[in-house]
């Protein structure tokens, strides 16, 4: 058997008062699968992601990410692997002083020991792949919703993630999808 990019084994994430979780967790994400998980809040989105990231903490069961258990990790250690994973934020996640071209490189140039010219070509190429002319240079503000969704599908591949989390990638531009060639 493979071993799984992804796997949650009978966890009961700790919740925040209120909140109801009636059943344990368990999923298995082989290499090359894709599951799609519907979730119409994208703050239940967004802890999903954090729970498979290692950032929830939980009462029963165990997440794994390439066979490391989050909660056996060193931070450190659990910090680069995190460096692993290709994050779509459903709303946000970018730094507003910062333009979009250091947010874009950002997370590798902390995670890698890539040359920063190098990290910049394959962003470069990323996005003309993703129909952006190439990487932007304004901020955040500069860009229209479709373009953020496209820098932030830029950043998310870029490094070549074991594994991609994508909250909501395309959540409130369905209208420009419509109007615009992919």
């Amino acid at each position: 058997m493979a071993a799984a990019v992804l796997e949650l084994a009978n966890v009961r994430p700790s919740l925040a008062p209120g909140d109801q979780l009636s059943a344990k967790i368990d999923f298995r994400l082989l290499p090359g699968e894709l599951a799609l998980v519907d979730v119409r809040d994208h703050r239940r989105a967004a802890w999903l992601a954090d729970l498979c990231s290692g950032l929830v903490a939980l009462t029963e069961g165990r997440v794994l990410f390439l066979d490391h258990d989050w909660r056996k990790l060193p931070d450190h250690h659990a910090a680069a692997l995190r460096g692993r994973i290709g994050r779509i934020f459903g709303l946000g996640g970018w730094i507003g002083f910062l333009d979009i071209a250091t947010n874009i490189l950002l997370p590798q140039l902390h995670h890698t020991r890539e040359a920063p010219g190098t990290l910049r070509e394959a962003a470069m190429e990323l996005a003309h792949r993703f129909g952006l002319p190439g990487l932007p240079l304004g901020h955040v503000d500069d860009l229209s919703p479709f373009d953020l969704a496209r820098c932030a599908c830029v950043r998310a591949f870029l490094g070549e993630p074991a594994l991609l989390l994508l909250e909501s990638p395309v959540q409130g531009i369905h209208a420009e999808l419509r109007t615009t060639r992919c």
